[in-house]
This record gives C-alpha cells, sequence and structure tokens, in this order.
C-alpha cells in the first residue's frame, strides 16, 4: 500500500538524511575507538565537553543566523519562542504522568522524568537538522533549533534542576552563573543580530563559520568517547531502562507528531520540532547527575541505549513518514 507524503516531511531528502546519519555514526566509532585505544581519557572527555558546550555550540547558534540567505519573518521567529515555551511547560507534566503510569520507582521518578523531558537538541538535533534540510533551509532550521535551545537551556537549569531531584532526599537549587552560559548569551546575541540585521567583516564571519562547523563531528566524537567509558553489560541487565528507552524513543514522538501537526502550521518549524523530539536523552542529564551526587549509573545506561536506538529510530520515524 502507499502511503501519501506528509506535508511536514516533504521537503526532507530522506536518502540524503541517511547518508548523513551513517556519517555520523561513523564519527561516533572513531570516537568510541579513540577512547579504547587510549587516545581520549576521561579528562580529555571533560575538556572536549567544555570545548563543545562553550565554544563551538555557540558559535553554531550565531552561523546559523549569519549564513542565512534570506532571514525567517519576525513573527515566525516570535512563534517559535512561543513554542518552544509551551512545549517546555507542557513536556514535563506529560513526562511526569507517564513516569507515575509505567511505575518507575519512587527515588528515580525525578531523573527519569528530567530524561524524558530533555532531549539531546543541540549536540544531536543540531547536526541531524542541517543534514535533514541541506545547506539553504538548513541554516534557518538550525536558527529555529537554536531558539527551541535557548528555552531548553533555561528550563534545564530552572526547574530541570529541581525536577532531577525529586524522589531524592537532596536539595536542588539553580544559579544565575548557571543561566549565564555561553549558550545563552549566544543565542541572545543571534537574536539581536537577526533583530537589529546586523552583518560583520568576511573574516569575522568565516572565522564563526568554522568553529561552529567544528560541532558536529567534536560532538560526534564525544558521545563515541563517553558510550566508550561506559560498562556495557551493565546496561543491558536493567529491564526498566528498555522500557523507558521506547517510551523516549518511540511513544513521545507519537504524541508529539499529532500536536505539532494541529499547533504548528509553518512546515519548517514543525518538521524542526518534531525531529528534536525524536533525539536522545540529553548529555545535561549526566552532568546533572555528577554535580549533584545523584545516579549516574542510571543516567548513563539511559543516555548509552538511547543515543544507540535513536540512530535507527530517527531515520525509521521520517521514512515511515515519508514513503
Amino acid at each position: 500500500m502507499h502511503l501519501q507524503i506528509p506535508e511536514v516531511f516533504q521537503m526532507i531528502n530522506i536518502s540524503v538524511l541517511f547518508n548523513q546519519l551513517i556519517m555520523l555514526f561513523l564519527i561516533i566509532c572513531t570516537g568510541y575507538l579513540a577512547y579504547k585505544l587510549q587516545y581520549f581519557d576521561e579528562l580529555t572527555n571533560k575538556k572536549l565537553n567544555k570545548l563543545v558546550v562553550n565554544i563551538t555550540l555557540p558559535m553554531t547558534t550565531i552561523d546559523s543566523v549569519l549564513s542565512m540567505a534570506q532571514r525567517p519573518k519576525g513573527s515566525t521567529v516570535l512563534f517559535v519562542f512561543i513554542a518552544s515555551i509551551i512545549l517546555y511547560a507542557v513536556l514535563p507534566i506529560i513526562s511526569f504522568i507517564i513516569i507515575k503510569l509505567i511505575k518507575m520507582p519512587f527515588n528515580t521518578q525525578g531523573i527519569y522524568t528530567f530524561m524524558l523531558t530533555f532531549s539531546n537538541v543541540g549536540f544531536m538535533g543540531f547536526p541531524v537538522i542541517q543534514a535533514a534540510f541541506g545547506s539553504e533551509q538548513g541554516t534557518t532550521a538550525v536558527f529555529y533549533a537554536a531558539i527551541l535551545n535557548i528555552i531548553f537551556t533555561c528550563c534545564t537549569f530552572t526547574y530541570g534542576v529541581v525536577l532531577i531531584g525529586y524522589g531524592t532526599a537532596k536539595k536542588m537549587a539553580f544559579t544565575l552563573k548557571n543561566i549565564l552560559s555561553p549558550g545563552i548569551i549566544c543565542s541572545l546575541l543571534s537574536i539581536v543580530i537577526y533583530a537589529l540585521d546586523i552583518s560583520f567583516p568576511i573574516p569575522i564571519t568565516n572565522a564563526i563559520s568554522i568553529l561552529g562547523n567544528l560541532t558536529s563531528p567534536l560532538a560526534m566524537m564525544l558521545i563515541g568517547s563517553t558510550l566508550a567509558s561506559m560498562k556495557i553489560g551493565e546496561i543491558f541487565k536493567d529491564k526498566r531502562v528498555y522500557l523507558f528507552t521506547f517510551v523516549k524513543l518511540i511513544i513521545i514522538p507519537l504524541i508529539c507528531y499529532p500536536l505539532f501537526q494541529l499547533f504548528i502550521k509553518d512546515t519548517l518549524v514543525r518538521n524542526v520540532f518534531f525531529i528534536e523530539s525524536l533525539m536522545p536523552v540529553a548529555n545535561t542529564a549526566l552532568i546533572f547527575a555528577t554535580e549533584y551526587d545523584l545516579d549516574k549509573k542510571l543516567t548513563s545506561r539511559t543516555i548509552f541505549l538511547t543515543t544507540l536506538l535513536s540512530l535507527f529510530t530517527i531515520p525509521a520515524f521520517l521514512y515511515l513518514f515519508a514513503v
């Protein structure tokens, strides 16, 4: 039976996207091997994470504005802001209800709710979106994703910090320093550049572009290196992680798709939001678990499994909706 192509995915080149995902997977494998061959270690991973989070990923956000041939309408940008705020107001409620329904242990419900709410919208989201739409629409799509990432970052460092500690004896708090990260500052700067139609000299623009282009390979290698540092045997023993992974990679996108179809009329914006809903658990979960001495093994196992399986579920979802 031939399925009609939904409008939401008519502009995505599935074959190109699949090839790009294979490429990203190979880069992840390279990072995995680099760790196993001891070219990378835990200290390298930490430094590489800081490099990506504080320099290359923020530059990607600014580059997404500077490299746009035609800048989107202000009304569309405002809508993406509002839609992102609504999304991260509703998602934790839905996630909390689901975690209660599948009866996760009480002392892990906060961590699971956090992981279900916050996906890897930056490290994996940006490269996949760029791959999905190519060079022309890709820059605009990444710009929309950057706006979503602003709200994501604000929420993780505010109610996210409190949420991840739910069910534990830990007293969680957030600070102004965490909120004013390079990622948020550059994201806000990109909005100013867009609003005032600011341009920079070619050397500066090219430098920003080159730094931003480092994000995808470095982030993918970091994911591979992080996966290599985990004990694979422990991951596959926890049945609850399988259940959570199914909910995260299958159920959440199935819930999001009709809602996005109903409330988001702009096709490109709808594409971006749906692709972001397909992403695995955010690395922020492990960062917070380490920072606040929570269950690091649980977050590591879940990040590993959702990241690994998302390499198959992302193209599968897009293919099924587009064939």
